[in-house]
């Protein structure tokens, strides 16, 4: 059975204006555009747009309306909670993983760029939609777990997986976990343990007991601001509106607890065990902690390679997917003869 609150999310969703051509001055990410923009053209099609010049950008609006025709959705029935996501391409299974205030549609963007050579595979972690809907109740081993079923559901026994921020503690305990069906793994801006201030667990701890959603707290959308909104694409000050809008659905109590689990985790130990090939990304948008986190997992990994995503900031799947998904491309497909 399907969510109602998600069915209703869906419903608002599908009124918002639909694509416009706009000045295409500009392309999608950060400082880089020309050589890294992400086009369509008025017949739908993706295109790379050539050095010194853009055709029609693409629109997220499009992208949304795209995916919820295109791919197919799913649900898997879990101990006290449903499982739901959508499949979205073809070729070899690429399951992704979410970040810790963000819904699967955040990800749409990157889909839509990876459907031609993977089969992606994505859902929302228990909690996401409703905060009592199997989000107190999980840890990132029963988060792994999840990922599991979905693979068992879909028949996929060996797969890729690519994971942003929390959902990188996820990846590593899969990774962990599951040697012979986790092929290679690519996680943008993760950590193995993230050490919280006193101040930081007192936030999380209160976090868990507030009513409503992220949008209802004073001031959430000004330090969402501060902290990401200058790597948003300029030409597209909407695409903005739409990752405030999404992170905004994700219940206060939901982020807590997921604070929490965050402050409750290391797996450093981990980290020798893990002998399949890992991506870790991080970009010009990491704070001091963030860049350790990154040079922490770099130096604990046996097989982890590094790479530097300038002006992406933190959501590269939101302000540069072209560029983000080129790099997992080359990262887990055969070199081409």
């Amino acid at each position: 059975m399907v969510d109602s609150t998600e069915s209703e999310r869906e419903v608002a969703d599908s009124t918002a204006a639909p694509p416009v051509e706009r000045p295409h001055t500009a392309c999608c990410g950060g400082g880089d555009e020309v050589n890294h923009c992400l086009l369509i053209s008025t017949d739908g099609a993706v295109h790379s747009g050539p050095p010194g010049g853009c055709p029609i950008p693409l629109y997220w609006e499009h992208v949304l309306a795209t995916f919820r025709q295109q791919s197919t959705r799913w649900e898997v029935a879990r101990q006290g909670y449903s499982l739901q996501g959508r499949t979205w391409g073809q070729g070899p299974p690429l399951y992704i993983l979410c970040g810790m205030g963000s819904t699967f549609k955040a990800f749409s963007l990157l889909m839509y760029l990876l459907k031609d050579s993977f089969r992606c595979v994505i859902f929302d972690y228990p909690g996401t939609v409703k905060s009592r809907t199997g989000g107190g109740r999980a840890t990132i081993a029963t988060l792994r777990d999840d990922v599991l079923s979905a693979a068992d559901f879909h028949h996929d026994h060996q797969f890729h997986l690519f994971a942003n921020s929390f959902g990188g503690l996820v990846a590593l305990e899969a990774l962990q976990a599951a040697p012979d069906r986790v092929l290679r793994s690519v996680i943008q801006g993760g950590f193995a343990r993230r050490q919280f201030s006193l101040m930081e667990w007192a936030i999380a701890g209160f976090g868990c007991l507030l009513p409503g959603r992220l949008r209802s707290l004073p001031g959430a959308a000004a330090v969402q601001e501060k902290n990401h909104r200058r790597w948003f694409p300029s030409h597209d000050p909407t695409r903005w509106q739409f990752f405030l809008r999404d992170a905004g659905t994700v219940p206060n109590a939901t982020l807590g607890r997921r604070g929490i689990m965050i402050a409750s985790s290391n797996l450093r130990g981990n980290l020798p065990q893990i002998q399949q090939p890992v991506l870790l990304i991080h970009s010009d948008g990491d704070n001091l902690i963030s860049a350790e986190c990154h040079h922490e997992l770099v130096r604990g990994l046996p097989h982890g390679t590094s790479e530097w995503m300038l002006n992406a900031g933190h959501l590269p799947h939101l302000t540069n997917p072209q560029r983000l998904a080129r790099s997992i491309q080359n990262f887990l497909l055969p070199p081409r003869q």
